[in-house]
């Protein structure tokens, strides 16, 4: 197990928000305005479990450097599924998203958001133009 890991108690809490009022939200989400946002609701809370939960048996320690470096991928790939599925949930929900400009975390000149797309485009993950970092 990595030191990496989030609360689970949070997504648990979120989990449960979501069953308690579930009738609210599909009658809401299912068609607002014409779009399909329970869907997405769903969606996000399946990926915020599926990287929650996985974190913890991400091996950063393995003794192939190979292996490793794929493992770090992993890492920061399932960082950013946390974070695109909070992104998500704040569009949904027209709630303003309180981090974008947030640069308190890596103290760069960039908000961490593009920030964090930088150091993922370094491992390859996506094609993205590495001029923040030059």
């Amino acid at each position: 197990m990595n030191p990496y890991i989030l609360d689970s108690s949070l997504l648990e809490k979120f989990k449960q928000a979501v069953s308690d009022h579930d009738d609210f939200l599909i009658n809401t989400y299912s068609n607002y305005n014409g779009k399909n946002l329970w869907s997405l609701i769903c969606s996000a809370k399946d990926w915020l479990s599926v990287s929650v939960n996985g974190l913890p048996y991400i091996d950063l320690t393995h003794s192939h450097d190979d292996v490793r470096s794929l493992n770090v991928l992993q890492l920061i790939t399932t960082y950013d599924i946390v974070l695109q599925s909070i992104e998500q949930l704040h569009r949904v929900f027209e709630i303003e998203y309180p981090l974008k400009k947030d640069d308190s975390v890596f103290n760069a000149a960039v908000p961490d958001d593009a920030y964090f797309a930088q150091i993922r485009a370094c491992f390859g993950e996506y094609g993205q133009v590495l001029r923040f970092l030059v």
